[in-house]
């Protein structure tokens, strides 16, 4: 008899068949190269590849899945489009004389400390302007899943975009929790295609928001021993009560 160990989603007991994905570990090997423009162009070529699969998959996963777990596919494609990104790989490959393969991972893995906490000072002002840049080049939609939307409330309040936050949140335009209150739910569902549960707690991080920026009840210390009353105005608020 063979075991395996996994996160539960739910805690309960499910029966049927279990299908195991064992990831490909990939080494990678960094390499001096002596014509970046070269590199350049192996990378563009790669780049060009990539946004080419990721069209393909985003059309596939629309027609077997829909448009909210599709869009998972223009999300990676965001960092393919990103000019900070694709600077900082240039740059490397110019700079350091490193390989293609090389450059790209080093980029991502100095990206990925931003979401980690990694950064501070003017570099967490430097990444959530880059954020806040994306919502609204993206006509003011959210660009992440639920676990990264935990994170970008506080992320982009924080450091001053508040108002980008409500304007996004109240964009009627689907998908976003402004059509929820343009179809007249009371309640937030778990998709934005009203498919599945209409009662769910996947989004409620904007419930969070409301009390710890605009409504400005912010809790500090242990429990409720210490609370801070700082509200954050939005332009767009004609009346707004909470406790």
């Amino acid at each position: 008899m063979e075991q395996y160990t996994g996160k539960s989603v739910v805690q309960e007991i499910a029966v049927g068949s279990i299908y195991v994905f064992a990831k490909k570990e990939s080494s990678l090997t960094k390499r001096t190269i002596e014509d970046a423009d070269q590199e350049m162009a192996r990378f563009d070529a790669a780049r060009s590849e990539a946004m080419s699969q990721l069209d393909q998959l985003y059309q596939e996963a629309l027609t077997q899945v829909g448009e909210e777990e599709a869009m998972i596919f223009d999300t990676h494609k965001v960092m393919l489009e990103d000019l900070d990104y694709l600077e900082a790989i240039e740059e490397k490959i110019r700079t350091d004389k490193v390989n293609a393969e090389y450059a790209v991972t080093a980029t991502g893995e100095e990206f990925a400390a931003i979401f980690a906490g990694m950064l501070d000072g003017e570099e967490i002002a430097v990444a959530a302007g880059m954020l806040a840049r994306r919502i609204a080049e993206d006509g003011y939609h959210f660009i992440c899943g639920v676990h990264g939307l935990r994170m970008v409330f506080d992320a982009l309040s924080a450091n001053g975009y508040t108002q980008l936050l409500f304007d996004t949140v109240v964009n009627p335009e689907y998908p976003g929790y402004g059509t929820v209150v343009k179809c007249g739910l009371t309640t937030l569902p778990e998709r934005f295609d009203y498919i599945a549960s209409l009662n769910h707690q996947f989004r409620s991080m904007v419930d969070a928001w409301f009390y710890k920026y605009l409504a400005g009840i912010r809790v500090r210390g242990f429990g409720f021993e210490q609370v801070e009353i700082d509200p954050v105005y939005a332009a767009g608020i004609t009346r707004l009560e909470a406790t």
